[in-house]
């Protein structure tokens, strides 16, 4: 027998069966493991999924009450500004009607005095006219 063939001829064969079914459980382990990881990757797929939904659903309260807020904030600036502009026009308004009023006591103190020159020198030519 030489050195180099220390195994029979048919305990090799046997060791290549061995050796090539031990291969194929740890393909099938690893391929398990693959599997059931895959699985749980699906599950944690529903469960991102699921936390991205309360996410949007809470981004959209958040929203409606910034919203809310902000609308509260425009109607009482808006509810400010109709009051000053009220007080505004009533002041206008107020001195506006005094101005018309000084306007209509000029003009009618205008035509009065006109009205007197005109009787008088109605009086005058019929004086004249009487002479």
């Amino acid at each position: 027998m030489s050195n180099y063939r220390l195994v029979k001829k048919d305990d090799n064969n046997n060791f290549y069966k061995v050796l090539a079914t031990i291969s194929t459980l740890g393909i099938m382990a690893i391929t398990g493991i693959e599997v059931s990881t895959a699985l749980q990757e699906g599950n944690s797929t529903d469960d991102q999924l699921a936390k991205i939904m309360v996410e949007i659903k809470n981004a959209r309260k958040d929203s409606l009450v910034e919203v809310k807020t902000v609308g509260a904030d425009v109607l009482n600036e808006l509810n400010a500004l109709q009051i000053q502009t009220s007080a505004e026009l009533k002041s206008d308004s107020a001195s506006t009607l005094e101005k018309v009023d000084a306007s209509q006591n000029l003009i009618l103190a205008e035509v009065k005095t006109m009205r007197a020159e005109v009787l008088k020198e109605l009086r005058r030519s019929k004086c004249i006219e009487g002479m």
